[in-house]
């Protein structure tokens, strides 16, 4: 099909046309050893608790509900680079409580694809060419009286080096306990 064929293309770096490689949409470079460095993403895509979350997906879920006009939703990151997610919410009329938007997108989406706080706005900042400036919102939420959603115990292992993560998991699984 035409989105296999966009995904599955022939490997840039050599002749051979059996050599098929996938674009994951990441960006990277080849350094000069060899390694490759992934530096980006071509698309907003985020991953929070080993989940890939694409935040317009969400966005298009909370504009279902029939109290929200518009909605936009951003990657932010607290500290130790934890993401979460932010939706900023353009209501039909009255304001649409957080609470009320996180029980009508649970029915949707996944736990890692729900926002951890929804900024109520008159309207979403807009760029010169009519997309949503993100730089501006990210400034909008930085200025919410929301406050930061709590750090949950999957995010503080999440955010864990590798090394101690696996340490912890396996101090967890020969004792049964519980981490404080």
């Amino acid at each position: 099909n035409a989105r296999s064929d966009e995904v599955f293309v022939q490997n840039p770096f050599r002749d051979d046309a059996d050599d098929i490689v996938y674009r994951t949409g990441d960006i990277g470079m080849i350094r000069d050893d060899g390694a490759l460095v992934v530096t980006g993403r071509l698309d907003d895509q985020v991953q929070i608790l080993g989940v890939r979350v694409e935040p317009g997906e969400v966005a298009a879920h909370l504009q279902a509900h029939p109290g929200v006009r518009t909605a936009a939703v951003i990657a932010r990151q607290r500290d130790g680079n934890v993401p979460y997610l932010v939706a900023f919410v353009v209501p039909e009329s009255a304001p649409v409580e957080g609470d009320e938007l996180r029980r009508f997108l649970a029915d949707r989406l996944i736990g890692p694809m729900i926002p951890n706080r929804f900024v109520p706005v008159a309207e979403l900042p807009m760029t010169v060419n009519g997309k949503v400036d993100t730089a501006a919102l990210a400034a909008l939420g930085a200025d919410s009286e929301a406050p930061e959603p709590p750090i949950s115990l999957q995010e503080r292992i999440a955010a864990l080096p590798p090394e101690q993560r696996a340490t912890l998991m396996a101090r967890l699984l020969a004792t049964g306990d519980e981490p404080s």
